[in-house]
């Protein structure tokens, strides 16, 4: 079962949405805090925070706040948006989360803030995005479509996909919920998203003939392709119907075969560290 959740859809001003994405694709390089869980381009501009300063681009949880970045403060029309639709005063952070040619290791967000964690709730609201780009919780893949509001379990294992040179670009607003309602965060009642079904990604199954060759990587797995083969197996449930969180259970099982110990370390460390266990600002070497 797969607990994200499609909430409602805001209706856009197409030319006044445009002007604001333009914004954020021309606001340069910015310090990306979590490296380890992609590979290829994902970048998070953050507009609002505890601080305003552009530089805090690390999410604190429950101690973030509302203040708007250098970039959040350019982008007129997106603000408006946000404090139109939400209650702003339970917000502890607002990112524009863009992903180009990149795939997101399976991961587990909140971790870091153990029973604070159950404070929190995210919504990702897709503000450029074709079919190219997918979402996973579980054994689910789905595509959010442009306006859509999801609530996303990032207490659940789960990833991100955008497979097109094209950047994928949603809004990412953390609340601090403390066990009100997902309702409670809208300042109207929710627009009737029932009438328009998610959309799910039907993938091919996983034969026996296909395990074995993923099996088979027992025999190629070193220090030198670690990094390769952990991109590798964290694309294979965007096409294959397998639960993305077997990736670390793979990994483990052909690093034991390999006989290589530091590997099966490193791999029981990495599965602790992206889905079990770890503080603030602690950081992993892929």
């Amino acid at each position: 079962m797969m607990n994200s959740t499609l909430l409602s859809r805001l209706n856009f001003d197409d030319a006044l949405l445009q002007e604001d994405i333009d914004k954020i694709l021309h606001f340069g390089d910015v310090k990306e805090e979590y490296s380890e869980y992609r590979f290829g381009t994902w970048k998070n501009y953050v507009l609002w925070n505890g601080t305003g300063k552009q530089k805090d681009t690390l999410f604190v949880g429950v101690a973030g706040g509302t203040l708007k970045t250098e970039l959040g403060r350019q982008l007129e029309y997106i603000n408006s948006v946000i404090e139109e639709n939400f209650h702003t005063e339970k917000l502890k952070m607002v990112r524009a989360n863009l992903l180009q040619d990149a795939i997101l290791v399976p991961h587990r967000d909140y971790v870091e803030f153990k029973s604070d964690a159950e404070r929190l709730a995210r919504l990702h609201i897709p503000i450029r995005t074709d079919l190219n780009s997918m979402h996973s919780e579980g054994g689910h893949v789905f595509h959010m479509r442009q306006g859509e509001v999801w609530f996303l379990d990032v207490f659940n294992i789960h990833s991100a996909c955008n497979l097109s040179s094209q950047p994928r670009i949603s809004l990412v607003l953390d609340f601090c919920l403390d066990g009100a309602p997902l309702e409670s965060l809208f300042k109207s009642a929710l627009a009737d998203a029932a009438k328009q079904e998610p959309m799910l990604i039907e993938r091919e199954p996983a034969d026996e003939n296909f395990l074995r060759a993923i099996a088979s990587l027992k025999y190629l797995i070193n220090e030198a392709n670690y990094r390769d083969i952990v991109m590798l197996l964290s694309r294979v449930h965007f096409y294959k119907d397998v639960n993305q969180s077997l990736i670390f259970d793979w990994l483990i099982e052909m690093c034991k075969a390999q006989g290589n110990q530091s590997l099966v370390e490193k791999s029981v460390n990495f599965k602790t560290y992206m889905v079990k266990d770890r503080v603030l600002e602690q950081r992993f070497d892929l």
